[in-house]
């Protein structure tokens, strides 16, 4: 991390640090093109998606899956990782070490960012 007080360093300006080009494309573009890339990660078998909800759920009738509530995408994707790969990131964590996670606070002089606990917020992570 740069001194600050100087006010020299090109990195002190979030801009600067990343940058944002409004003018390149991004992913999802257009109108429905959120629900289209969840329309094409539930056809991904080896995965074994499991709705939970989406919008506008295929009729009840004619032994549909009853499940699946209406609302925003909700998809876990139950074969995402091996056992191994899990093991593998767990020990990775271990390693590195747990800490609770944290939301961001206000931003600083020097365009990083404070952080603070939230109660409602009880996770850990390893960074």
């Amino acid at each position: 991390e740069c001194a600050p007080s100087c006010q020299t360093c090109d990195k002190i300006s979030f801009e600067a640090r990343c940058p944002y080009d409004k003018n390149e494309p991004t992913f999802l573009q257009n109108p429905g093109d959120l629900n289209s890339l969840f329309e094409r990660l539930i056809t991904f078998e080896d995965y074994q998606p499991k709705i939970y909800s989406m919008p506008n759920p295929p009729s009840k009738e004619g032994g549909e899956d009853d499940s699946i509530m209406e609302g925003p995408w909700v998809v876990a994707l139950e074969n995402f990782l091996t056992p191994e790969e899990c093991d593998t990131l767990i020990q990775l964590g271990a390693t590195e070490g747990y800490a609770r996670s944290k939301d961001v606070g206000k931003q600083k002089f020097d365009g990083t960012f404070d952080s603070f606990e939230n109660q409602g917020r009880t996770s850990e992570n390893a960074w």
